[in-house]
């Protein structure tokens, strides 16, 4: 049966006093801070109509192809809705393209809420295998002047063709000396959406501009495709491809989302998120990829192309090249509270596990934050010049090679505040190595020491306004990573404990809980189900006639899910040692899920 890798966290830790607080955003230089508060997508319409795929004839064997099932689909649909996808395999051989306002919704498994629902993606060498596309065209606007840091109005030398709500993509034509590729002159804008116009000649960005333009910029007019939403899928690209095409691709996007999505192999990319905003991938899981080599292969999620606000959040990588990576101008941009693992790479004169997990690529991605994410190696290269500044590292863990930015040429101007270093078991591995000028360092634990000399535990916990759920006062505390805790072995954010602890990598809605508050706790003695011993001490036998397979969740009174077991059949000895003392619950995967009460002495 499965049991974590890792114990539950200990109450220790929960309930460990704070360092001394120095430093804070107040402390931190203004122009290096912008507004990263509630980024991603707004929120989902919800549907008023649904239809299941199989009712089109779609084959849930994985045999046949579904792409005219799931268009038929679409249009019975008629317009905003949702298409389930029960359990199964569904084959699709072109690109699923997604219109307006459809949410695709696979079956979820009702105990530990995972998918059961996936997709295989074999549309060919030259072809995503989702495409979520919109448009945009030039307008034939400038900028009336140049444009300063921190403004929220732009002002245009015509009279406007714009209205309120509209979607714009601010061309900067002063970045030829920013970037390093043909690719990415013209990409270090920001895509703005206008909030209102006075006098046909001002409109308020969503956002305050986050750099300098030294020229008058152009003006792109987007129509971007909006409110799609995948949730709860299994994604697996069958056909390896020596082109730059992604599993899920995004262009000229808003407000749309990726929620428990499992992606199983990639050629380029799993998700690329190109000339977008107001993307949420969230609790999802990506892996492998079918190379490793140079010239864009094995991508986590990349966010590219002046893509902003976007939310990349509790998510879980493993054996990619790049988990996470930003270039090309993205800005304003949040990675945060992610996990990822065995980072690989191959054709480098370097160890395969070198490769940067989280990652800025070049030509020029500024003002990214990445918070509280658990990665293995943290890299700021030059394989396509200098990247941006401004770009904050805010409570990050790197837990092999360490810190390392490239030399030809270095970014300046970053800033690093309280993150952690923890390998000591090589002078190769957790390095903390910055190259250039202009950074600002706070609170860095590296190995034992906390860098610069004399700084200490940064105040703040969050720079976006993150609310912590319950998972963290209770287990890692708040913030999850700190000073006095680099030797921790225990999950320090959600993404990390559900994979360490729970063996599970995806999760749809908010699966580490489970609510007990109304449903019937059963004795073991009425039940037709079995718990013995109770009290118990190191183990607990539990029988009845379960599910063979079926998984079994202990939960705490408050319903944290602390163990997820897979039961053999009528019979399991269950392993309680790592327990805490006290009353838990025994969450059955029998058709009632019932629960059980048992006493952990």
């Amino acid at each position: 049966m499965y049991k974590g890798t890792r114990t539950v966290g200990r109450l220790a830790l929960a309930l460990a006093a704070l360092a001394p607080l120095i430093v804070s955003a107040q402390v931190i230089p203004a122009d290096r801070l912008t507004d990263w508060s509630q980024p991603g997508s707004s929120a989902a319409f919800v549907p008023t109509q649904s239809v299941s795929l199989t009712a089109f004839g779609a084959d849930s064997t994985g045999v046949l192809p579904c792409d005219q099932a799931l268009t038929d689909a679409i249009a019975a649909l008629g317009g905003p809705g949702e298409v389930l996808i029960p359990a199964g395999d569904y084959r699709f051989a072109q690109t699923i393209v997604l219109p307006d306002s459809i949410i695709l919704q696979g079956e979820v498994d009702p105990l530990l809420g995972t998918p059961l629902a996936r997709l295989i993606l074999s549309p060919g060498n030259a072809s995503h295998g989702i495409a979520i596309s919109g448009s945009e065209a030039p307008m034939a606007l400038t900028t009336g002047s140049t444009l300063m840091q921190g403004s929220s109005t732009i002002t245009v030398n015509q009279s406007l063709p714009i209205v309120v709500g509209d979607w714009l993509r601010l061309i900067a034509t002063d970045d030829s000396s920013l970037v390093n590729d043909w690719w990415g002159v013209g990409q270090t804008g920001q895509i703005v959406q206008v909030m209102s116009v006075i006098n046909s000649t001002m409109v308020l960005a969503n956002r305050p501009l986050r750099r300098n333009y030294t020229a008058a910029a152009s003006i792109n007019k987007l129509t971007p495709r909006r409110q799609v939403h995948l949730r709860c899928l299994g994604i697996k690209r069958e056909d390896a491809s020596t082109l730059q095409v992604a599993n899920i691709f995004f262009n000229n996007a808003v407000d749309c989302s990726l929620s428990g999505v499992v992606g199983d192999l990639c050629n380029y990319a799993h998700v690329d998120i190109f000339r977008s905003a107001r993307i949420t991938v969230q609790d999802c899981s990506f892996k492998d990829a079918y190379s490793f080599a140079g010239g864009g292969e094995g991508y986590g999620v990349l966010v590219d192309f002046t893509s902003g606000d976007c939310y990349i959040h509790r998510n879980t990588f493993e054996h990619l090249r790049h988990s996470m990576i930003l270039q090309a101008g993205a800005n304003g941009n949040v990675f945060a509270y992610n996990h990822s693992t065995e980072p690989f790479w191959s054709a480098f004169p370097l160890p395969n596990d070198a490769a940067g997990d989280l990652v800025l690529h070049g030509n020029y991605p500024y003002m990214n934050l990445f918070e509280g994410n658990v990665v293995q190696n943290i890299v700021i290269d030059d394989s396509h010049g200098i990247n941006g500044p401004n770009n904050l590292f805010f409570r990050n863990r790197a837990e092999l090679y360490g810190i390392f930015m490239n030399t030809a040429p270095p970014s300046d101007h970053q800033t690093f505040i309280g993150n952690q270093v923890t390998d000591t078991t090589s002078s190769l591995l957790g390095l903390y190595s910055l190259q250039g000028t202009g950074h600002f360092t706070y609170g860095n634990q590296i190995k034992g020491v906390v860098l610069p000399a004399g700084s200490t535990e940064p105040t703040d916990a969050t720079l976006f306004s993150y609310v912590f759920p319950s998972f963290y006062p209770a287990l890692p505390g708040v913030p999850p990573i700190r000073n006095n805790n680099w030797l921790a072995t225990d999950p320090l954010n959600e993404a990390e404990y559900r994979k360490e602890v729970l063996g599970q990598v995806a999760a749809c809605g908010d699966s580490l809980f489970y609510t007990i508050t109304g449903i019937p706790v059963e004795s073991s003695l009425s039940s037709p189900f079995k718990l013995y011993p109770d009290p118990a001490v190191d183990h607990i036998v539990l029988e009845g006639a379960l599910p063979i397979g079926g998984s079994v969740r202990v939960v705490d009174a408050l319903g944290r899910t602390l163990e997820l077991w897979t039961v053999p059949g009528s019979r399991a000895e269950l392993d309680i040692s790592s327990l805490a003392p006290g009353i838990h619950f025994l969450v059955l995967p029998d058709a009632g899920h019932t629960v059980l009460r048992f006493v952990k002495q």
